[in-house]
């Protein structure tokens, strides 16, 4: 044709296309002849030239324009076609008309084309339309579409794909509402959840059923309105996944399920469910489009202070053979450090000054978060004390204050805690559970008193072969009735290094009174034990036999091993044996929730007919030796039962 243009190009009552004006035909396979043609410009200019060149600049490929009459050919029509849907979608020929001259220059000398998207004005342009118009309009021919046929093809499937995105938004649309809706209907389920909460905390534990059926029916609405919700937020997932199978790269659809999986991670990660969190991250990268970039990235940072200036060694938990163990990343410097970058994960600060005990001081930098050292009700990190070196006993190990992430709420407990982070006190904690050795010295120090009653009291006793009755001693006594190990009539021995076992709850916190410390508070227990990051046992959260002494492995031997037999049992401070050979009591009593002032762990003295114990022991399973499990107990003790001693350590710089 030669002179393909909108001009030339006429559509219909139906649709109907009509292509105008052949006097500028070539017939293919045939020589062209030297023809004097106008050069037909636009609004209204024309040229005359003598020679091969004729047709339109605004529309001419460069072969034509540079009376290359005999490169001219289907691939020529394909760029005036080129050139007519960059007018539709631009509004303008590719070349700007500033003269004639000038266009026909443009158009020899091949001047880079500004894509349509770029020109058009008010109106957006679809990516696959740049990409097919600028192919058309190609400078070499060999570039271009060898014919319309095939630029018909692009176009045909770039409508077919233009359906397929229509029939997907307004899938999508559908989708938008039913989130809407749910978002709703989490609102009034809190509504109707703190209206129950408000009818039944002012019962008591006794009220008839007459008086707690309104709140039961107030919870039990809100957790259907919860259920409508869950289901609205279902569909609209489905919605949009559907919309993807018409239009795999819709973004609108991509985002809203961006949105959906970040609900979901945020709430499954500050529930503690972590394997949970991981699989829905997956989905939250696969349709994240660049909005979540940075939460998924999770970097946070750290705040330190310490009474003293001290240097800090950087140690980051990762998994070795399933325990988690500190790695060393580098040095930090001295202290303050303030706001310092970190990725999200859990770490392990050590502080060395002179003069000072090493402290291990460890943090988890959750996603974004800044671990501040403030505590509750001040603005300022607190500067963590760095006991002297004169200050510790070779067996004393050093817990600094600081907030942990306390929980106890695993589905099969009878008395579980809510997950939330706490601030406990700095305290100092006995690398050991109390042994016979010291708890024997301790009895005979209480006969030396004249106290045999209460060392009689306190002594420790197997169980009563019925009740009502005293249980035999578990101790003998010599000659002069002090007491000493002995073989127990059961026929188990207990060696000086063992754990003492079988003392009452009593009995446990005389000796820790007489020794000027105290029994460790529930909450302090589980600090102590787990660090910061809510670790399932003190090394991580699997088990193994051979890390702690505890069940699961076949002809397990009656009674606890000597005090430190096993290495792996260690917590993130450097205590040993708070995951097995023997539980801990505690100074908590039950009924009754560990005591807590809002968000800081309180010490105070507790009272009630069974009191709490903590930790592992010997016969054991894995589960029972977990460390966010709290059990009770009657207070006269057990096989498996021991204590051991702590005492707060805060002062001034």
């Amino acid at each position: 044709h030669r002179d393909l243009k909108p001009d030339n190009i006429m559509v219909g009552a139906h649709g109907e296309v009509l292509v105008l004006d052949w006097g500028l035909a070539k017939v293919l396979g045939e020589e062209d002849l030297p023809i004097e043609e106008p050069l037909r410009g636009l609004e209204g200019r024309t040229k005359t030239r003598m020679g091969a060149i004729s047709g339109t600049p605004a529309y001419m490929p460069p072969e034509q324009a540079r009376g290359q009459q005999h490169r001219v050919g289907p691939w020529s029509d394909v760029y005036a076609l080129g050139a007519t849907l960059y007018d539709l979608l631009a509004e303008r020929p590719p070349y700007p008309f500033v003269s004639l001259e000038r266009v026909l220059d443009a158009v020899i000398a091949a001047e880079p084309i500004e894509p349509p998207s770029r020109v058009a004005d008010g109106h957006p342009v679809d990516e696959e339309l740049d990409r097919i118009c600028l192919k058309a309009l190609a400078p070499r021919p060999d570039d271009r579409y060898p014919d319309a046929t095939a630029m018909a093809e692009d176009l045909a499937a770039w409508a077919d794909g233009a359906t397929r995105r229509e029939r997907a938004m307004a899938v999508v649309g559908e989708a938008r509402t039913r989130a809407r809706e749910a978002v709703a209907l989490d609102r009034k389920a809190r509504l109707l959840g703190d209206a129950a909460r408000q009818q039944l905390e002012g019962l008591s534990a006794e009220a008839t059923e007459e008086q707690k059926g309104p709140g039961w029916d107030l919870e039990d609405e809100a957790a259907a309105v919860r259920r409508q919700a869950d289901d609205q937020r279902l569909e609209a997932t489905q919605l949009l996944r559907s919309a993807l199978t018409h239009a795999p790269d819709l973004a609108e659809a991509h985002e809203l399920l961006a949105d959906e999986y970040h609900r979901q991670h945020t709430a499954l990660e500050s529930s503690g469910r972590l394997e949970d969190a991981r699989a829905v991250e997956s989905l939250l990268r696969a349709h994240d489009r660049g909005r979540y970039a940075s939460y998924l990235e999770g970097r946070g940072a750290v705040t330190l202070v310490a009474e003293v200036p001290a240097t800090v060694e950087l140690y980051r938990y990762e998994l070795v053979r399933r325990r988690l163990q500190p790695v060393h990343l580098r040095s930090l410097g001295t202290t303050p450090l303030a706001q310092l970058p970190l990725p999200m994960g859990s770490y392990l600060l050590e502080l060395h000054a002179p003069g000072r005990v090493t402290t291990r001081y460890p943090v988890r930098i959750g996603r974004g978060e800044h671990w501040d050292g403030v505590p509750p009700g001040e603005s300022e990190p607190f500067a963590i004390p760095l006991p002297r070196t004169d200050e510790l006993g070779p067996d004393d190990v050093y817990v600094p204050a600081g907030w942990y992430w306390s929980s106890a709420d695993h589905p099969v407990l009878s008395d579980p805690l809510p997950r939330r982070r706490l601030w406990c006190d700095g305290f100092l904690m006995r690398r050991f559970p109390v042994t016979n050795e010291e708890y024997l010295a301790f009895l005979n120090g209480l006969l030396e008193q004249g106290r045999e009653e209460d060392a009689l009291a306190w002594v420790p006793r197997a169980a009563p072969g019925r009740a009502g009755e005293e249980g035999q001693l578990v101790y003998g006594r010599d000659g002069s009735g002090r007491f000493e190990l002995m073989i127990d009539a059961q026929g188990h021995s207990w060696r000086p290094r063992m754990p003492v076992v079988r003392v009452p709850w009593a009995g446990a916190h005389a000796f820790a009174r007489e020794a000027s410390w105290r029994l460790p508070m529930d909450l302090e227990w589980e600090k102590a034990a787990r660090g910061v990051d809510e670790r399932i046992y003190p090394w991580g959260s699997t088990a193994d036999p051979s890390w702690a002494r505890m069940g699961g492995t076949p002809h397990v031997r009656f009674g606890p091993n000597d005090v430190g037999a096993f290495p792996s049992d260690v917590s993130p401070y450097g205590l040993r044996d708070l995951g097995g050979n023997v539980y801990d009591w505690v100074a908590d009593a039950r009924p009754g929730d560990a005591p807590v002032d809002r968000t800081r762990v309180v010490i105070a003295d507790t009272d009630g007919p069974q009191r709490r114990f903590r930790g592992g022991a010997w016969n054991s399973s894995p589960f029972y030796c977990r460390l966010d499990l709290r059990r009770f107990l009657h207070p006269k003790g057990a096989d498996t039962l021991g204590f051991r001693l702590v005492r707060s350590f805060s002062r001034s710089p």
